[in-house]
């Protein structure tokens, strides 16, 4: 169960690192292959140096993502490439897997900015610091 929140954060990690700004990936520089078949090689070590990446900025989850398991997210996101911002919203869906909770730990990066979070009951407050929200 722990490995499942672990690829969970990963993979929201992964989106937001693919849409931020200032995200410290940068993009391979390709050369043309010497021989046939040289652009495997180029493309694997390229997706290694990418999951490299990926891995060393993913966090472990905190002692509250224990008690709960993300089991969907809606995204409806609208990207705009010439200013480098994203807008949309996101709904998730969980199951708690043990207590009561009284409250959510999401991974987001400190640099995204949110305006509000809406709950089954209406608007929820929030606090958004250590890239935690």
């Amino acid at each position: 169960m722990g490995e499942r929140k672990y690829i969970g954060s990963l993979m929201l990690a992964l989106l937001l690192v693919l849409v931020s700004a200032s995200s410290a990936y940068t993009q391979p520089t390709w050369v043309q292959p010497e021989r046939p078949g040289d652009i495997a090689r180029q493309v694997a070590e390229a997706k290694a140096r990418y999951f490299a990446q990926m891995e060393a900025l993913a966090t472990e989850p905190t002692p509250n993502q224990a008690h709960y398991d993300a089991t969907y997210y809606w995204l409806d996101l609208t990207i705009d490439p010439s200013t480098q911002t994203v807008s949309g919203s996101v709904k998730m869906t969980a199951e708690v897997l043990s207590g009561s909770l009284s409250q959510v730990d999401i991974d987001l990066y400190t640099n995204m900015t949110v305006d509000s979070i809406v709950g089954a009951t209406g608007s929820l407050t929030f606090s958004h610091a250590n890239d935690i929200l």
